[in-house]
């Protein structure tokens, strides 16, 4: 069986259109649909009066998630851009999150102490962001924290009690650009997940004084050929991601990563540059360990314990990718040689009912001895 013939490189006019749309005024959100139409009103001489009040927003919540209130939400955004009410529409929702987060832009831009300042941005914040954090501010430097998505519950105060500030943009990369612009720090650093890479660009796009490093995890290129991962992904999702690599290695103030020296060295051969960059892993800090205070659990019942901590990923997706997808069966084998296995799941993903989690749920029921069991946060200093 021949492999799968390579799908044809994506446009550049089409990649480009989908940076783009990351920034786009979400108009199936009901604050700005609902800004979009009293502006429409106003601009018709109508006063739009009785619906300003927040009343208009409420009742586009309620029917949200209306297909044919999507749709016409769609057609009221295309009409709105080409009649001009969309700028108007646009500096009312910058001007609402400049005014929402006065306050801490406030905070980032004071230099008055004399001490260096980090902005920590990320999609969903994870504990490499945390290790710098807590490193950087016992050495005189005040960092803070923009995320797009809010941060779990049971992890919020971690991140709360090492930031000297952290605001959620409700997931608005819209919200995300106008904020750091806003913003005057030593450094902007990008967290730069693998199929998230438009924050790197937009951070340099924004030209600020502040340095732009850009911390990698999984990298596309490095991870595997393009032809493999459009098994799993869209390629126009792929090439995006090559290509904002591509521009990030040219433009950004500096990379991070967990790979070797000679593997980033390979990666910007491959695409003609490399700036300043740097290998670090993302290994626990002493602060996140606690000394044991129960006894081993093997002595108590006599069994090896393993212990897996990390998340869990779907077996039914390509093993060639994804080697995970074989750990049910690998457990298995170990489960009946009488080793005792507990999985510390992801606490960014607690375990539910997802169907991804149905073959560790099938060995918890037929081993006893196997426990699934959600992660929990750190508690740095708590050792």
């Amino acid at each position: 069986m021949k492999p799968a013939k390579a799908p044809p490189p994506t446009s550049t006019e089409r990649l480009e259109s989908l940076y783009h749309a990351n920034f786009a005024l979400p108009y199936s959100d009901p604050a700005a649909l609902g800004g979009l139409i009293l502006q429409g009103l106003r601009d018709a001489g109508e006063t739009g009066e009785g619906l300003s009040d927040g009343r208009l927003e409420q009742h586009l919540a309620q029917a949200e998630g209306d297909p044919a209130v999507q749709a016409a939400a769609r057609d009221l955004a295309t009409a709105a851009a080409a009649s001009g009410i969309e700028d108007a529409v646009t500096a009312a929702h910058r001007q609402a999150v400049l005014d929402r987060h006065a306050e801490l832009i406030a905070r980032v831009n004071d230099r008055s102490d004399g001490n260096k300042v980090v902005v920590f941005v990320a999609k969903s914040p994870y504990f490499v962001v945390l290790r710098e954090a807590i490193y950087l501010r016992r050495n005189g430097f005040r960092t803070y924290l923009l995320t797009l998505y809010p941060v779990a519950d049971d992890l919020r105060r971690l991140f709360q009690d090492n930031m000297d500030g952290i605001a959620c943009l409700e997931s608005s990369h819209f919200a995300m650009r106008e904020l750091m612009r806003a913003m005057e720090p030593d450094i902007f650093h990008l967290q730069c997940w693998q199929l998230s890479y438009e924050l790197g660009r937009m951070a340099v796009e924004m030209k600020t004084k502040a340095a732009v490093v850009c911390d990698f995890y999984d990298i596309s290129s490095i991870y595997a050929p393009r032809d493999e991962l459009c098994t799993v992904w869209d390629p126009a999702i792929v090439d995006l991601d090559y290509a904002l690599e591509h521009y990030i290695l040219h433009h950004a103030s500096a990379v991070i990563s967990r790979y070797p020296p000679h593997v980033m060295a390979n990666w910007g051969r491959r695409h003609g540059h490399t700036p300043p960059n740097l290998t670090m892993q993302a290994y626990s800090l002493p602060e996140f360990v606690a000394p044991a205070s129960a006894p081993k659990l093997s002595r108590q019942d006599g069994r090896i314990h393993l212990v897996y901590a990390g998340g869990l990923i779907p077996v039914w997706i390509n093993p060639r990718l994804f080697p995970e997808v074989y750990m049910p069966a690998t457990f298995a084998k170990l489960l009946d040689q009488g080793l005792a296995i507990d999985v510390l799941h992801d606490p960014h993903r607690p375990v539910n009912d997802d169907p991804v989690y149905a073959p560790f749920r099938e060995l918890a029921r037929r081993y006893p001895h196997f426990r699934l069991i959600d992660g929990v946060s750190v508690r740095p200093g708590s050792g």
